[in-house]
């Protein structure tokens, strides 16, 4: 490296005087302050350039605080096309700005590891490392001793693999894995174009221990995958209290919404495209609960939910309007209904020879209503037991 006279930079970066090095190649330029920026000219070979790059400004691995972390550096990638050789790695990054607005990236995967009150701005992104596109996993203690991502904020303009159907089993676009880390706490996620895997995006289960919690995810179109948005394998509790805002679901026909096994969440669905299969539009498994979907209502009902879940069914699905009155075949005596449609229900008993209507929150607790016919509210997970001699006949109006 060679070292070029001391200079003022944009003070909009620096307080004062900054000293420039320029790589052997050219390739990079980079100013080293208090906070340092990092220019890297247009068709470098970012996997070598980034590699030595990051040699140069992650602090020691003896450092007391901080080893092997990036810390107030800015690090700005021109505009333009830059083919990758291999898995392009990030170290952990605090208090850092990566500006890649404008750059296309293709190839391999990018990896994100731990971060902190850091920014990322990405243009596109279409390749894969083990058929991932981005992955945002941390792995690597930074300051604190922390394996996390928390308090960061991260703006891609597309997302995905560049694979094509039939597509390998796991495979996304963008991946949030907290195998080793949690994510957590303030962290807003926003991808306006995902697709390319067997999902779109996908948080699958934390590790023992870890967490997925207290963050926003947005999403513009989520297409061309098998699953849309996966959010857990199972109900561990711990992939909870995060905020999902999907404009459009398109995968591959047939293919489904949204798939969650997660707990207190809140789910904003814009968009369903003709593609995803019938009862589809979004589908509760395991233990989800605690659930609130605001979806727009004509593209949503005509496909419709599945719910699987063996949870509390506190699982709401608020939207302008919903379907037309439906009959409950009703079986023997006493007969028990669930409201197992995510939304509030009107459900009419009239006609027939009946004893006795009860109603419960847990299947187990009934309270006697004291009518023999009528309409009866009933939210999401509550149940309603009739008494008969006669079968009546039975309504569900779905309401707000």
């Amino acid at each position: 490296m060679s070292l070029l006279p001391k200079v003022v930079l944009n003070k909009k970066y620096f307080a004062g005087e900054a000293t420039i090095l320029v790589s052997k190649d050219k390739d990079v330029v980079y100013a080293q302050d208090t906070y340092s920026k990092a220019i890297i000219a247009e068709g470098a070979d970012l996997n070598t350039t980034l590699s030595r790059l990051w040699a140069k400004v992650k602090l020691p691995p003896d450092h007391p605080t901080s080893p092997n972390t990036v810390v107030n550096n800015r690090i700005v990638i021109k505009a333009g096309w830059y083919p990758l050789s291999g898995l392009l790695d990030f170290p952990p990054l605090q208090s850092s700005v990566i500006d890649a607005k404008g750059v296309t990236t293709t190839g391999a995967g990018l990896r994100f590891d731990s971060m902190m009150d850091t920014y990322v701005y990405w243009g596109v992104h279409s390749g894969q490392t083990n058929g991932v596109g981005v992955e945002f996993a941390p792995r690597t203690a930074g300051p604190d001793g922390f394996k996390v991502i928390t308090c960061s904020k991260v703006v891609f303009t597309s997302a995905g693999t560049g694979l094509t159907p039939p597509y390998p089993s796991g495979s996304s676009g963008v991946k949030f894995n907290a195998a080793e880390g949690t994510i957590v706490r303030g962290n807003r996620f926003w991808v306006l174009g995902v697709g390319g895997g067997d999902f779109g995006a996908y948080i699958p289960n934390p590790g023992a221990g870890m967490y997925v919690v207290n963050n926003t995810f947005k999403f513009g179109y989520i297409q061309d995958c098998n699953t849309c948005l996966r959010v857990g394998d199972s109900s561990t509790g711990r992939i909870a209290n995060n905020k999902y805002r999907i404009d459009v679901l398109q995968p591959v026909s047939g293919g489904a919404g949204i798939v969650t096994y997660s707990q207190d969440e809140v789910f904003e669905i814009l968009g369903v495209h003709s593609n995803v299969g019938a009862n589809k539009a979004i589908v509760f498994e395991g233990q989800a609960q605690d659930l609130i979907v605001h979806a727009l209502a004509g593209a949503f009902w005509g496909k419709g939910l599945t719910n699987n879940s063996t949870g509390n069914q506190h699982i709401k699905v608020l939207t302008p309007a919903y379907p037309n009155p439906s009959d409950i075949t009703v079986g023997d005596s006493p007969f028990t209904y669930q409201n197992r449609d995510c939304v509030s229900e009107m459900v009419i008993v009239q006609a027939g020879t009946v004893s006795s209507i009860m109603i419960s929150r847990d299947g187990v607790t009934f309270y006697d209503t004291g009518l023999v016919s009528g309409f009866f509210r009933l939210e999401p997970g509550d149940y309603i037991k009739v008494t008969y001699t006669e079968a009546p006949i039975m309504r569900k109006f779905m309401c707000s």
